[in-house]
């Protein structure tokens, strides 16, 4: 077979689809030696690209994503490869293209939570909605990383379920670096250096909660920073909140309140957007991880702290349940009162908080991208040969 893979969004500053991109290569080169797969890149992902194995090619393109000309030209490109199958790593996808593909569907935010200028505006919306629905209609076979995924694209986009896949994510291998016993010559005492460089670079002086994600409405900042307050002026007063992440001009009411939460009691810290090397020890020092989200598509976030050894406070919505089960603590994310009480659990209940690290652990055998990878390409032989 010859299989075309959309890794457009390669590069880290991409985020989660990049980092399912890069694992999804990186494992397939492991498991398949016999197909030959075509990689579409960026000139930007070239950068940091490494090529996965002998059969591989790779297909530069300054075609870039979510534009006109993706639509215009990209199917083109595509055909002209001569594919069995293309795997479009996101929704987004030429319309147009002739080429036999499968998608990815990560997750149905903008459906769900269509907000900030770019996202509301209506042709905006009326495309995505359409180019989501077209993926969801035509493709040989979705891709979803949970069941409350697959529920969200048969019941909001019309899919057939036995036509959508889930395939489970997975946290790379370095968010447990610091909690694993390897056969290296890092020794626990530099892990530990390299932690207290962190926080002293990142001007943490005190115990803390970490929230890891967009700044965006849906994520729950804007009762996390409630919760933080009711947390300080009743229970703790030496705690500190670190948000990481960048503000966005479409909300500008974030930052507006961490500005006042700031003023009122202090203890908020936003590092802004912290590099990947440097997000484990940031995750390993933490008290309590917190993800106050109403709606995931898997909760990389989450697991990502698991592996740091560090116990988890999230929504008792959407994937959530599913992803985690009891390896954390949960909270209805709409209600500040009920994250504090969590959060101030956690912060007093040390038997709690080394159970659910225990228990997070237990969870997390149950994800790799090696399985994700492998089933993956059991739906790119079930594709072809649907033809």
């Amino acid at each position: 077979m010859k299989i075309g893979i959309d890794a457009r969004m390669y590069r880290k500053a991409t985020g989660g689809i990049g980092r399912y991109t890069r694992a999804l290569l990186k494992e397939l080169a492991i498991l398949d030696k016999k197909n030959d797969y075509v990689v579409f890149l960026l000139p930007e992902d070239m950068k940091e690209y490494e090529k996965p194995g002998e059969n591989f090619t790779e297909v530069v393109t300054d075609i870039f994503y979510y534009t006109f000309s993706e639509q215009r030209d990209f199917g083109k490109l595509v055909d002209k490869q001569k594919l069995d199958l293309i795997h479009y790593t996101n929704f987004n996808h030429p319309l147009f293209c002739k080429t036999p593909f499968v998608v990815t569907i990560h997750d149905l935010i903008m459906s769900m939570y269509p907000v900030g200028r770019k996202q509301g505006d209506p042709i905006r919306k009326f495309a995505y909605d359409y180019v989501m629905k077209h993926a969801a209609k035509k493709a040989r076979k979705v891709i979803v990383p949970s069941v409350a995924s697959k529920n969200d694209v048969v019941s909001m986009l019309r899919a057939k379920p036995e036509d959508v896949v889930v395939t489970y994510e997975a946290v790379d291998d370095v968010y447990g670096w610091h909690a694993k016993e390897k056969e290296d010559s890092f020794s626990t005492s530099s892990k530990n250096n390299l932690k207290d460089e962190i926080l002293k670079e990142y001007k943490i002086e005190k115990p803390y909660l970490l929230f890891v994600s967009q700044w965006r409405p849906h994520k729950g900042i804007l009762p996390l920073l409630s919760a933080y307050e009711m947390l300080r002026e009743k229970y703790h007063d030496d705690v500190e909140l670190v948000i990481c992440g960048k503000p966005n001009i479409d909300f500008p009411e974030v930052m507006e309140k961490i500005e006042a939460v700031r003023e009122r009691i202090g203890g908020v810290i936003t590092p802004g957007f912290v590099p990947e090397e440097d997000l484990p020890a940031l995750y390993g020092a933490a008290s309590v991880f917190v993800l106050p989200s109403l709606y995931e598509g898997f909760g990389l976030p989450q697991l990502e702290a698991m592996a740091a050894n560090v116990p988890v406070a999230t929504s008792n919505t959407s994937c959530m349940p599913e992803v985690l089960q009891d390896a954390a603590e949960y909270f209805d994310p709409r209600e500040p009162h009920e994250i504090a009480r969590v959060l101030d659990r956690l912060l007093n209940d040390e038997a709690r908080r080394k159970e659910l690290i225990k228990l997070g652990k237990e969870q997390l055998k149950k994800y790799s991208w090696k399985k994700m990878a492998s089933e993956t390409l059991r739906v790119y032989e079930e594709a072809i040969d649907l033809q």
